[in-house]
């Protein structure tokens, strides 16, 4: 079946929506991968398993890399069992530009993977911490990702390890960062 199928944006997970794929079967190892074009720091994935047919959940590996690869190779990001929900989550905290998903699991007696839609969800820079809702006010290189440190200092009336204490001669509200999936070329 059609590999776009896994990121052309529609969360159906039959198989008969035309909107899941199907790797083929009685390989040594099945993969899917989608190139999303340019490097971001990948924050989390969501995978949409198919619902009408649970048998080849177990055993997929989901890596980030920024190389291109068809293997079990790179920042593992999480892998599924067979009990693993409908819409699986795995927090990669990784910068990549490739997402690759890999199995060379037999015990149903093949290595075939079928799922729905893989979405992959990015902070921007200036944004930390689960769900990419905490800001750092970063003056030179964005903050870490992971904790907000910012080693390149901070923007005027900004301070602290983060850049997110406001100094006391400036009070005042800021924005807030919306969390986003990011569009994906398939490769």
């Amino acid at each position: 079946m059609k590999s776009s199928r896994a990121v052309d944006g529609s969360l159906k997970t039959h198989f008969d929506d035309n909107s899941c794929i199907h790797t083929a079967t009685g390989r040594p190892f099945t993969w899917w991968q989608v190139d999303l074009g340019i490097e971001f720091y990948i924050h989390k994935l969501a995978i949409h398993l198919r619902t009408d047919y649970k048998s080849r959940r177990k055993g997929v590996t989901v890596y980030s890399s920024v190389a291109e690869n068809q293997t079990n190779t790179g920042h593992l990001c999480g892998s599924t069992k067979s009990t693993s929900p409908d819409v699986t989550w795995m927090t990669c905290d990784d910068t990549a530009r490739y997402i690759t998903l890999y199995r060379n699991d037999h015990s149903n007696g093949d290595t075939a993977m079928s799922f729905c839609e893989v979405q992959v969800f990015v902070c921007d820079a200036g944004t930390f911490g689960d769900d990419c809702r905490q800001f750092c006010h970063w003056l030179n290189g964005p903050c870490n990702y992971e904790n907000g440190e910012c080693t390149g200092g901070c923007k005027q009336n900004w301070t602290g390890t983060t850049c997110s204490d406001r100094t006391a001669d400036k009070q005042g509200l800021f924005g807030v960062m919306t969390y986003f999936p990011v569009t994906l070329t398939l490769v």
